[in-house]
């Protein structure tokens, strides 16, 4: 015990301390910071390391500010703050759609990712450029698809019609015929890919045609004597024959091309 000017006995600061310690509720304020002693370093810890990017950090939101007083121009500011509850608020109601789980399966399937794809984006502006199209085609569809009743009726009255009118037709035959439309259509297809329904191509059948119709003609119409070996050298310089022959040996050699590349 210390003794103070006027001989009155102190306690000394060892003595409060102790007396301190002994107390009850001390002692329990005491287990309870112990307690919570790993959340008192993390956040020592924590401070001392935003202390020591103070610097940094201030500096980044003196930029964020600048670069926000920038966006927002000379009279834009007050509009920006007065926005801010809004934003909060679309905010709060997005990160509510987004756990959504009908949005959670959205976002899991991938869709979002096709999307992405530039592919899929050129697609997509390409159909974009043609939507009247699609709209007519989709709105004609639409109006098939309402008279669909109708017209297999009138197809049906059509063929009880047509059964009518030729009550012996053979349906054998037209079962026949029916079976080689496909082998038609192909041909078809394959003849029109070589060009032969080109105009060029039609009017050079139809003057070979009519050659050789005017040449069975000629004859039918009168006898023709015996041709022999010197007949048929002397009919090869015929002016008449030799563009012909110049026309044969230039269709064969282009023929013959053809087999090679084939």
């Amino acid at each position: 015990m210390a003794t103070s000017v006027d001989g009155t006995l102190m306690a000394t600061p060892q003595e409060r301390l102790q007396e301190r310690l002994a107390d009850p509720k001390t002692v329990e304020a005491l287990h309870r910071l112990l307690d919570r002693l790993d959340v008192i370093a993390f956040t020592a810890e924590a401070l001392e390391g935003f202390l020591q990017r103070a610097e940094v950090v201030s500096d980044s939101v003196a930029q964020g500010l600048a670069e926000m007083r920038q966006m927002a121009g000379d009279n834009g500011g007050g509009e920006l703050l007065a926005s801010l509850p809004r934003l909060l608020r679309a905010g709060s109601r997005l990160a509510e759609v987004m756990e959504r789980p009908e949005v959670q399966a959205l976002v899991s399937s991938g869709l979002l990712e096709t999307l992405a794809d530039p592919r899929t984006v050129q697609s997509l502006q390409a159909l974009a450029g043609k939507m009247e199209m699609i709209t007519f085609l989709l709105d004609a569809l639409d109006g098939f698809l309402r008279r669909a009743d109708a017209m297999a009726e009138s197809m049906a009255a059509g063929a009880a019609d047509l059964r009518q009118a030729m009550p012996d037709v053979d349906t054998t035959q037209l079962g026949r015929m029916a079976a080689t439309l496909p082998g038609l259509i192909e041909a078809g297809q394959l003849l029109s890919e070589a060009g032969m329904f080109e105009p060029k191509t039609v009017n050079a059948l139809a003057r070979f045609g009519r050659s050789v119709a005017d040449a069975r003609d000629e004859m039918e119409g009168r006898a023709q004597p015996a041709l022999g070996l010197l007949g048929l050298l002397r009919s090869l310089r015929d002016p008449e024959i030799q563009p012909v022959l110049q026309f044969v040996l230039l269709v064969a050699k282009r023929y013959g091309r053809d087999m090679k590349t084939s």
